[in-house]
């Protein structure tokens, strides 16, 4: 490690200090207390700290300077590092620094302290101060290694020429330990320990001296800096007083300078306000109830012509009322109990033809099934006579063989003639059951179309379903005209509102402009005059904010109390000027000077 730069904030007695090591050999001389031992510890304390409370603040610096120092040294790899130590505040707070400026703290802590000294040279502050530092007293021979050196110095001469220098030294000690000393058995009693126990008293005694004249110069120091620094504070706050007077001179020609503008503002604005005395009569704030008025009318007018159009649209035509009429003559004659018996009677006529097509169908069947069953039967019977009589023959000639099938053939034509009979019999009976309900079914047709015909004749009417049509026509027609009725109502009730709204939004026109028949037009004056009161109001709030602006610049100070005291001081040759920085750090700055002047 090779120092090159150390600045010292404030270290002991060295105060604003800047050293510059050479790059090969350094030598720092001077007097006792020049500050030489504090140079020492200042590079120690910025490489490794200070340690303990009382050693930091046994090196706090005289006067009220800064308690840091900062060090630039090199490693052998040519790489370069600041560090930057305040011992004023935490004794960790150590910032270090490479080539390019980058913080490098972190890297060279040594647990949770960061320790440059210990990081870069390997070993700590112990091994350092025994190796490659020797603090001022810490190097010195008590008696009791005399011998030992006189010893490793005879030594060291063996088996090499003799120089007769060293060799009467040698001798000269020889002989001064016999008599001072004695041979080691009798050190105890020789008068040399005493000697030296009194040496180490004086020396003692002289280091407290010596301490006590540093202190006193210390202090003297101090003193004649404090009556220096005490002088160049007094001078200071005569110079901040002067710019003090100047900076008040500057202000009350600035605060009149102000005041001339506002007047000057307001009589330019009590100008401009009298232009609009006009809208003196104008309550603002009304003009939002106006426009939702207007806009009101606006829309009632829309629906009220909206539903003018509607009305004219469900309106019936002249033909179609004609119809209308006509229809509620004819379909419209019956009642919905009325078509309903109607239809019931159709549905009757209906179902009575139905069955007389029926019957008559079947009669005409049955009719077709009993055709030719006279002669089948007048054969059957008179084929079983014969036979018959056969039978009764061949019994008579006892021609049993032939005579009992011949009877069972008779028999069995007789049982199927007497069968045909029977089922003739049936049938006619049917058919004439079928021809009475013929007849019923077409006198129930009869009287039902006769009741049909008693409902549609007088109607003009030629079918059930021609009436039904023109029923539902006549329905149609009414609900059109229903419609119609309701639409011209409500155009009627919208024609309403929109007339109520439209004298709604003038009566309170008329708080603005003089009615012009024209409610647009009227809108448009309105909103114009509104617009002038709302410009005379903005002139009022910029009359008061300009107040306010006089009030702020005045505050509790009279307007010619400023003149005259801005006269006193022309007067005395005070010349107005602004200060560097703000207000506030101004008058800081001169608490700060009274407060230091009363601590020198």
């Amino acid at each position: 490690m090779r120092l090159i730069e150390l600045r010292v904030d404030g270290f002991g007695k060295l105060v604003g200090r800047r050293i510059v090591f050479d790059p090969g050999f350094t030598i720092v001389y001077g007097p006792n207390e020049a500050g030489k031992s504090t140079l020492e510890t200042a590079i120690v304390a910025t490489l490794f700290g200070v340690g303990r409370k009382d050693d930091r603040e046994a090196w706090r610096p005289w006067t009220s300077q800064r308690y840091a120092t900062v060090l630039r040294y090199a490693l052998e790899d040519g790489r370069t590092f600041e560090v930057q130590r305040d011992f004023d505040r935490d004794p960790k707070s150590v910032r270090v620094y490479d080539e390019n400026g980058n913080d490098v703290s972190a890297e060279l802590s040594v647990g949770k302290v960061v320790n440059p000294g210990h990081a870069h040279l390997r070993i700590p502050l112990e091994v350092f101060l025994n190796a490659s530092c020797v603090e001022q007293g810490k190097a010195q021979i008590d008696g009791a290694r005399a011998e030992r050196i006189s010893s490793m110095l005879a030594h060291a001469l063996d088996g090499g020429p003799r120089e007769d220098a060293a060799l009467g030294a040698i001798a000269r000690l020889d002989e001064a330990l016999k008599t001072h000393v004695g041979t080691p058995r009798a050190t105890v009693r020789a008068p040399l320990r005493r000697l030296t126990e009194e040496l180490d008293e004086h020396r003692t005694r002289a280091d407290e001296i010596r301490a006590a004249l540093r202190r006193l110069d210390d202090l003297r120091s101090r003193l004649e800096a404090e009556e220096q620094r005490s002088g160049d504070l007094a001078a200071a706050l005569g110079e901040h007083d002067r710019l003090g007077r100047s900076l008040r001179a500057h202000v009350v020609r600035s605060r009149l300078e102000s005041l001339r503008d506002v007047r000057d503002d307001v009589a330019a604005l009590d100008a401009e306000r009298a232009n609009y005395d006009d809208v003196d009569d104008i309550v603002p704030g009304r003009i939002g109830d106006l426009d939702g008025r207007f806009a009101d009318w606006r829309a009632a007018e829309a629906h009220a012509s909206s539903a003018a159009e509607a009305a004219a649209e469900a309106r019936l035509t002249p033909t179609l009322e004609a119809e209308l009429a006509e229809r509620l003559r004819d379909g419209g004659a019956v009642d919905d109990d009325g078509f309903a018996a109607l239809q019931r009677a159709v549905d009757e006529a209906s179902d009575a033809r139905a069955k007389a097509t029926n019957a008559a169908a079947r009669m005409q069947t049955a009719r077709r099934s009993i055709e030719g069953g006279n002669e089948l039967f007048g054969a059957l019977m008179a084929g079983s006579a014969v036979i018959l009589m056969l039978a009764v023959v061949l019994a008579i000639v006892h021609a049993w063989a032939w005579a009992l099938p011949v009877t069972a053939l008779a028999a069995t034509g007789l049982g199927a003639a007497t069968h045909r009979w029977n089922h003739r019999k049936r049938t006619v009976a049917a058919i004439d059951a079928l021809e009475r309900g013929v007849d019923a079914a077409v006198i129930a047709e009869r009287d039902a179309n006769t009741r049909v015909a008693a409902v549609l004749e007088p109607l003009g009417v030629s079918s059930i379903e021609e009436l039904a049509r023109r029923r539902e026509r006549a329905r149609e027609l009414l609900e059109a005209r229903s419609v119609a009725r309701r639409a011209a109502d409500r155009a009627g009730a919208a024609r309403s509102a929109a007339q109520a709204a439209g004298r709604h939004f003038d009566e309170l026109a008329k708080t603005y402009i003089v009615a012009s028949g024209s409610r647009e037009a009227d809108m448009e004056s309105a909103r114009k005059r509104d617009a002038r009161r709302s410009a005379r109001d903005g002139i009022d709030l910029r009359l008061s904010m300009y107040e306010v602006r006089r009030r702020d610049v005045v505050a509790d100070d009279d307007e010619f109390a400023l003149e005259s005291e801005l006269a006193d001081l022309l007067a005395a040759g005070v010349a107005p000027a602004p200060i560097a920085g703000s207000q506030r750090a101004f008058e800081a700055e001169r608490a700060s000077l009274e407060r230091r002047c009363a601590e020198s």
